[in-house]
């Protein structure tokens, strides 16, 4: 017997969404972010980035439902911002729709990063030898 969760005719508006969460009390209204972000899977990531490049803070908790990752940017580089996009599908979504409440329109996939860089960058990642 086949079970949906949903009912196909229902078109009630959801309890709360993304947007009205980050605007919220308990969502804290985090700062517009860039357009273009790239979430990373692994939690060694954010750290390798924060130890290999010169980066600031966008966003110390971003206001997720289910986990609050910080987002960072590269000095310098205000066009791509980064965050961990949580671990499984639930949470990786939860970050996707609240980075596009914040005014993200672009998410990519970590192992994207230098061809993200390279279109958003101007001619690819910086090189982290010279203390970009």
């Amino acid at each position: 017997m086949e079970r949906n969760w949903y009912h196909p005719e229902d078109d009630t508006a959801p309890i709360i969404t993304a947007r009205e969460h980050v605007r919220s009390a308990h969502g804290g209204a985090d700062a517009p972010l860039p357009e273009t972000c790239v979430l990373f899977e692994i939690g060694m990531a954010m750290r390798h980035l924060k130890k290999r490049y010169k980066t600031r803070v966008l966003s110390e908790r971003l206001s997720c439902f289910l986990e609050n990752p910080s987002v960072l940017s590269l000095k310098g580089e205000g066009a791509v911002c980064f965050t961990r996009g949580g671990y499984g599908a639930p949470a990786a979504v939860d970050t996707v729709e609240t980075l596009r409440a914040l005014g993200g329109k672009a998410c990519h996939p970590g192992w994207d990063v230098r061809r993200v860089c390279a279109r958003h960058l101007g001619g690819g990642c910086p090189d982290p030898a010279q203390g970009a």
